[in-house]
């Protein structure tokens, strides 16, 4: 990345409004089962939406099974708190968020492309040992 490009937002944010848009996307899709069971195009659209907004190019070169399966959790699995952000690099950032039932934790790697920060992949560790198992699948 050329060094005169600065990031229009911090990692911190821009993992926030992922969060966020994928819990409001889970609302959705939730009260849409409720009412409509044929609105699995446009759950497809607009979790695609969000996806190509916050996903790095490799990310989204690798096929999402929430494409397939359009899951979603009730209450929303991406209403997250972040507890912490890690530096791995200047343009590459840890992003730390509760995970599983018993004190674990999820991280996800965001990379600076072209002076935005998107998400790459995520990690758990979900007893808090050190042990962290690559999810490629968003």
């Amino acid at each position: 990345m050329p060094k005169n490009i600065e990031p229009s937002q911090t990692s911190r944010e821009v993992a926030q409004h992922f969060f966020d848009e994928m819990a409001e996307w889970e609302r959705w899709s939730s009260a849409a089962d409720r009412l409509n069971d044929s609105v699995n195009q446009q759950r497809l659209t607009k979790v695609k939406e969000i996806f190509k907004k916050y996903l790095s190019k490799q990310a989204l070169a690798r096929h999402q099974s929430r494409y397939d399966f359009l899951d979603f959790g009730e209450p929303p699995e991406f209403q997250l708190e972040i507890l912490r952000i890690e530096e791995d690099t200047p343009d590459k950032h840890w992003v730390y968020v509760p995970a599983g039932l018993i004190g674990g934790e999820g991280r996800y790697y965001l990379v600076l492309e072209n002076g935005e920060w998107r998400i790459k992949y995520k990690e758990i560790d979900i007893a808090k040992k050190g042990k962290w198992k690559k999810w490629l699948d968003l």
